[in-house]
């Protein structure tokens, strides 16, 4: 169900939307898939949204900057995570 509205609302997006909506639209991406534990793409997301994070509806940054710091552990290798975090 998840997964059927975010199908749905990057078609929405992609047909009009600002750089807000689809920031927005990262976040929301990028915490489903640390959720269903698919951490590379998770932390491919959260790291793209993390300078320009503005969906503080779901949580606040410094929640989202650990999420981003922990799944970035996960995911990435030495250079990787030293490089981009």
């Amino acid at each position: 169900m998840i997964q059927a509205n975010l199908a749905k609302a990057k078609t929405m997006i992609e047909e009009g939307g600002d750089w807000d909506r689809r920031n927005r639209l990262k976040v929301y991406e990028g915490l489903y898939f640390m959720f269903v534990r698919d951490f590379k793409q998770a932390v491919d997301l959260l790291l793209s949204t993390l300078s320009t994070f503005t969906a503080s509806e779901l949580m606040d940054y410094e929640s989202y900057v650990s999420y981003t710091v922990i799944c970035s552990v996960i995911a990435l290798d030495r250079v990787d995570l030293a490089e981009k975090v």
